[in-house]
């Protein structure tokens, strides 16, 4: 199954999209200067249910509740190499196992828009911004603007859905947790209480079994 497609994507935009060659214009309040941010590849995260609904009421006229679709940047493997700190970080991008990273495998001609294919792409889940969506479709409509290559389809998108939320919703830990866990006095039972039962594992019989989940790349 491959994990790219092309179709529906002539009217709204699709989570999940790669798109080339797109703007960020960026603020400077002080100067009053505004700056151009080009974004080689970027790839759209914003709820294919929230991307219609907001399409259908630009093609209507009616209000639109969506004011900025949610992109993350895509940078070729070689590029992302320099910056890590040794070989192995990229070993296990490739295998799905760095929280952080999603690797894209390499777009074929035959299912890029542009028919010209597009190279093994890396996501860093830190690397992620927002655009109004009528700036992305008015620069995807110029003629030398950005373009709308390929989307993944179901399942790879899914995949890459949950692992985008699941970099998102880490929990910080203090720096310093391993001294809390240390200063916390362990809690001592109170006289006459009776021994605590033997742990299950004791019993190899008794011990619980772990179920196996879906298959999965295990973040």
């Amino acid at each position: 199954m491959p994990a790219y497609t092309i179709t529906e994507m002539d009217a709204e935009l699709r989570q999940s999209e790669i798109i080339t060659n797109l703007v960020q214009f960026t603020y400077e309040p002080v100067s009053t200067d505004a700056f151009e941010n080009r974004h080689l590849y970027a790839i759209v995260l914003t709820q294919d249910c929230d991307l219609l609904w907001d399409y259908r009421s630009r093609q209507n006229g009616t209000r639109r509740d969506l004011n900025g679709v949610l992109l993350y940047e895509l940078e070729p493997t070689p590029d992302i190499r320099v910056k890590l700190a040794g070989g192995d970080i990229l070993k296990g991008i490739r295998r799905h196992a760095d929280p952080r990273y999603h690797l894209l495998e390499a777009v074929p001609p035959d299912l890029d828009c542009l028919a010209h294919g597009l190279p093994e792409l890396i996501i860093d889940f830190k690397r992620c911004y927002t655009m109004p969506a009528d700036e992305i479709y008015r620069q995807c409509g110029l003629q030398d603007g950005a373009k709308r290559r390929c989307r993944l389809d179901t399942l790879y998108r899914e995949h890459l859905q949950t692992r985008a939320a699941f970099y998102l919703q880490r929990v910080a830990l203090p720096e310093d947790r391993d001294n809390q866990v240390a200063a916390v006095p362990a809690l001592s039972a109170p006289a006459g209480a009776a021994e605590p039962a033997p742990a299950a594992a004791a019993n190899p019989a008794a011990a619980p079994v772990a179920v196996a989940g879906p298959a999965g790349d295990g973040n």
